[in-house]
């Protein structure tokens, strides 16, 4: 009995990472039927992180905390029970912990914020008969995030890709965005 060689089909090329992130804005479609091929979300992750933290460096290179906290102290209801003392102490420590708390929310919020999205969207499509898997949640999810905003109706990363793995469904605005049935 001879067998017959059945030809390997050709493997797609798949788009760098870096290239993904461009193609999310120039070529959409071409970019998510790759990101469902193959998804990676680290690169987009890496990148919001990296701006996050340049935004909280350069809000802590404009702002004096010490003046911001005296201001702030001041118009609390309580200043008016603490002693000049009490309030030296509440602006320092204020100054003190301020900067450290805007690069630790520059750091951890986009990590958060994407973990959280790519959860609650893979946690919403894994209810339905979608071919969604926790990597490609959370590669939109990072893509999603043009920024600062939340993933939208408007044709954006996650629209795109769920128009890519639910061919033939309607997903205008009027007829109640990618999550119409």
């Amino acid at each position: 009995m001879a067998t017959t060689a059945v030809p390997a089909p050709e493997a797609q090329a798949s788009i760098s990472p870096f290239a993904r992130v461009i193609g999310v804005f120039f070529s959409p479609g071409k970019t998510f039927e790759d990101i469902v091929r193959k998804p990676s979300w680290v690169l987009p992750l890496a990148l919001i992180t990296i701006l996050s933290i340049a935004v909280s460096f350069s809000i802590n290179q404009r702002i004096n905390w010490r003046e911001f906290m005296s201001q702030q102290i001041e118009k609390s209801p309580r200043a008016a029970q603490m002693s000049a003392e009490q309030k030296q102490q509440q602006i320092e420590g204020g100054a003190k912990f301020s900067p450290v708390f805007t690069y630790g929310i520059g750091l951890l919020g986009p990590i958060l914020g994407v973990l959280v999205v790519g959860l609650v969207m893979w946690g919403a499509y894994s209810r339905g008969q979608h071919k969604f898997t926790h990597r490609i949640q959370h590669h939109v999810a990072c893509l999603s995030y043009r920024a600062g905003k939340q993933p939208t109706f408007y044709p954006n990363p996650l629209s795109e890709t769920v128009r890519y793995c639910r061919p033939g469904k309607s997903y205008s605005r009027e007829s109640g965005g990618i999550f119409a049935r």
